[in-house]
């Protein structure tokens, strides 16, 4: 696999966890240099992308599970994720009024 076709995975993936954050009417805005450290993490030679699921799962998808109990994130909200050195980030993105 190539680094765009990993990219493409990690993209998909993403995608997965943005239509489920829709239903609370929350989006997900993913940095490159967050989808680029996923990938670097989420690949291996041997087993290719496989190892990218579990990765999504642990750095993404179970953290915001967990900030959204903790009402970190409301309703309207627009949750950036970022890449801060080796982890990633996830904030509240505020949008500048018009």
């Amino acid at each position: 696999l190539t680094k765009e076709h990993i990219r493409q995975i990690v993209e998909l993936m993403l995608n997965q966890v943005a239509t489920s954050l829709k239903e609370k009417n929350i989006t997900l805005e993913v940095t490159e240099a967050a989808k680029d450290f996923l990938g670097s993490k989420g690949y291996d030679p041997v087993f290719g992308a496989r190892p990218l699921r579990r990765v999504i799962q642990n750095l993404i998808e179970d953290p915001l599970s967990e900030a959204l109990l903790r009402d970190e994130f409301q309703s309207g909200d627009t949750v950036e994720v970022d890449c801060d050195g080796e982890k990633i980030v996830m904030r509240p993105l505020v949008k500048e009024a018009l």
